[in-house]
């Protein structure tokens, strides 16, 4: 003990602050009575019921229970609650002079969570960091977690629960719940964008309140109140609605009547980890309920893979949770576990590096969220889904319409394997995205888009190895991808009934199946396409009778590298080609006339016809070693390997008429046999051509020898043949140049 000239001297300074706190209306504060410090080592005790009964007080002591030192006070005013204010038997208090206690262990397998409430109550209350040390702690009971407090755990803590799950969220080992004080309801409807909404009872609300709008549904927000103006009871938020509460398409957020609650949520939450480990019997791991900005960090380990384990969710925030943020947790649900990591009714919340294994229905589930984003997750050996966006809507089947699901929500980067499907969207949910580099493999299904609105998958994407690449269901609408897909059973599959579909590029093998109305696919997005190297089979049956109906519709071009084979109708502007099952292969028909090719076991045959085809004039026969040319019926022409015979018989007078008629010269390289006579060309010695050697022509008017071997005189010639010799004509048989 100090001597008595101290004792005093501090007994004075505290009754002075102690007035002072009196005249302020308020208890003397830990940090206040910390700068009381004096040099007196320290009375060490084991316990803070020990302390509290020591007498005379010591003036500072040091409580290996808690790890904490105190200082006594003895005019403090402040109320003891056993942790961070002790009582004394001496009167006054003990203040702890410390930043953080330590939570101890009760052991022998007593229940360490009514002392987990009331010490983190308690700390919050101080601004005190509550610790929990190394070793085996037992949560055996339903508790809550203060707003404000700060919880750090040891990384050799250890956390046994055994709190017996009965379907309610507070069943678990962390909960933090939002308090409901008051209940009214909207007096107009809200649209999306708005920042203010109007009561219409007798709630009163001050400037930082909190209230929860809800949907009646599952879809509720959470805001705090920036202004109130209490006689129009109109309340200025602290942001505008987000999203539709009512429709999926709408623009209406919260219609007139639904409900408002005034409530107190956990704020400013934070549970540092550190490593530690959480197992065994619960609802759910960690549960922030109506929470404002709080943060759960890793590292944790949540369950030991036993079917001792949390039967709903490893971790969850849950309805109208804002800004609350969770980081490097790591879940084995035992495949018993319903859900991992949950983003419930949330808006601005996040998990970053956490990693779900052996998840029943989903490893990351959003449900009615709103801008919500998990990065680098990875959630595997699922019996559901890896990550599900979806509705919380209760009972509501996945394609029924009557649900919202969540919006604008994201998975950046991360891996999702081996899980039934690997990423589902469903119950309405919209413009929710997967991005970054993920990996999403070894599933029965990559992604599943179902009664989904403009989702997609970004060209980080890559799926591999599912058995589905991307399934789009019937229900599907405006899905994009860019996604790379590669070495799937089936790369794409599109039901009929989905609305909107792009895949670009699929530039890896798959086999894809497209099924079904790929002409409501194209038409809905216009100016999108589907780039698939490897085969597509469309089973649709949609008849075509113009360019924008049919099964398949292609608004631009179409580039097609290998054969092509068709059935039916193939129509190009004023030309149609009709491609049947059998009779006529090919008809490509204009307005009046048409071009039909037909093929037997004997041969082909190119036929000119009427436009319907049914009339045909036959101009070409081909049996694979003849091709005949026919006309009204009868073959004019023959062509085979060695020969090429016409046989028609009209004959020749002139140049122009006969049954072969050649405008240019004939070249033959071979023989020439004539049945009839030979008619050459006929000049005049005047207009005789430049000849080659050899050329025979008939001269008319050339001087030419008579029959007792005179030639004609000039200027009377009767004509003959003569032939060019190379430098000049030269009648026929002799060495005389043609004169006339």
């Amino acid at each position: 003990m100090s001597s008595g000239k101290t004792i005093v001297a501090n007994k004075k300074t505290a009754a002075n602050r102690a007035a002072r706190a009196k005249k302020n209306n308020r208890a003397i504060s830990a940090n206040s009575t910390a700068a009381k410090l004096t040099t007196v080592a320290p009375t060490i005790l084991s316990s803070r019921a020990s302390l509290s009964a020591s007498s005379p007080a010591p003036e500072s002591a040091y409580v290996t229970e808690v790890f904490a030192s105190y200082i006594y006070d003895a005019a403090s005013v402040a109320t003891p609650n056993a942790w961070t204010i002790l009582s004394s038997v001496d009167g006054g208090a003990y203040v702890l002079a410390q930043s953080d206690l330590t939570l101890p262990i009760l052991g022998g397998g007593s229940d360490d969570w009514p002392n987990f409430a009331a010490a983190n109550v308690a700390c919050a209350a101080t601004g005190i960091i509550l610790r929990f040390g190394p070793g085996q702690y037992q949560a055996k009971s339903r508790q809550t977690v203060a707003s404000r407090c700060h919880i750090v755990l040891n990384p050799l803590t250890e956390i046994q629960a055994a709190i017996s799950p009965n379907d309610d969220n507070r069943d678990s080992v962390f909960t933090a719940y939002a308090t409901t004080l008051a209940f009214d309801a909207l007096a107009a409807g809200t649209n999306i964008g708005d920042d203010t909404v109007q009561i219409s009872g007798g709630l009163v609300l001050t400037v930082g309140d909190f209230i929860v709008l809800h949907s009646k549904q599952f879809r509720v927000g959470l805001y705090q109140i920036l202004a109130w103006d209490a006689a129009t009871k109109i309340a200025s938020l602290d942001r505008p609605l987000r999203m539709a509460y009512g429709s999926a398409t709408g623009t209406l957020s919260f219609p007139a009547g639904s409900p408002v609650w005034k409530v107190d949520p956990p704020q400013n939450v934070i549970i540092e980890c550190n490593g530690a480990r959480v197992y065994g019997a619960c609802n759910r791991f960690f549960e922030i309920y109506i929470g404002w900005r709080c943060n759960v960090m890793g590292p944790i380990h949540c369950g030991d893979g036993t079917s001792i384990t949390a039967t709903e969710r490893i971790i969850s925030f849950d309805e109208a949770c804002y800004d609350c943020h969770g980081s490097y947790i790591s879940g084995d649900g035992a495949n018993l576990t319903t859900l991992g990591l949950s983003f419930e009714s949330t808006e601005a919340c996040s998990f970053l590096y956490c990693d779900m294994r052996r998840i029943l229905n989903a490893g990351t589930i959003f449900q009615d969220a709103i801008d919500s984003v998990s990065i680098e997750g990875h959630c595997h050996s699922g019996a559901g889904a890896g990550v599900a966006f979806t509705a919380a809507s209760a009972g509501a089947e996945p394609d029924s319409g009557t649900v919202w699901g969540s919006n604008g929500c994201s998975v950046v980067g991360g891996s999702y394997s081996g899980n039934h499907i690997g990423v589902h969207f469903q119950c309405g949910s919209s413009w929710c995205t997967i991005d970054g580099s993920t990996a999403i493999v070894g599933n029965t299904t990559g992604i599943h888009d179902e009664l989904g609105n403009y989702n997609s998958a970004g060209s980080g994407v890559y799926l591999r190895k599912n058995f589905n690449g991307i399934y789009l269901d019937a229900t599907s609408v405006g899905f994009v991808s860019e996604a790379r897909i590669s070495n799937n059973s089936n790369g794409l599959q599109v039901i009929s009934g989905a609305l909107g579909a792009v895949v670009d590029p699929l530039p890896f093998s798959n086999t894809v199946d497209v099924i079904g109305n790929q002409d409501r696919v194209a038409a809905a997005l216009g100016t999108g396409r589907i780039l698939i190297p490897s085969g597509v089979r469309v089973t649709d049956t949609t008849a075509s009778i113009d360019q924008i109906t049919g099964a398949v519709v292609i608004s631009g071009g179409l580039g097609v590298v290998g054969a092509s084979h068709l059935t039916g109708l193939v129509s190009h502007g004023q030309v149609s080609a009709i491609v049947p099952d059998g009779g006529y292969p090919l008809l490509l028909s204009g307005s009046t006339k048409a071009l039909r090719v037909t093929t037997d076991a004997a041969s082909t045959t190119l036929s000119g016809t009427d436009s319907s085809g049914s009339v045909s004039y036959q101009p070409l026969n081909v049996n694979g070693s003849t091709v005949g040319f026919q006309t009204a019926g009868a073959v004019r022409a023959t062509l085979t390997s060695t020969s090429w015979a016409i046989s028609i018989t009209t004959a020749s007078i002139s140049p122009t008429t006969g049954a072969q008629t050649v405008a240019g010269g004939l070249g033959v390289g071979g023989a020439v046999n004539v049945g009839a006579y030979v008619r050459p060309g006929s000049y005049t010695v005047a207009s005789l051509p430049t000849g080659a050697i050899g050329a025979t022509v008939w001269c008319t008017n050339c001087c030419v020898f008579n029959g007792t071997g005179s030639q004609e005189a000039t200027g009377v010639g009767t004509g003959g043949l003569v032939t060019y010799n190379g430098t000049a004509w030269k009648i026929a048989g002799t060495n005389v140049t043609a004169v006339a």
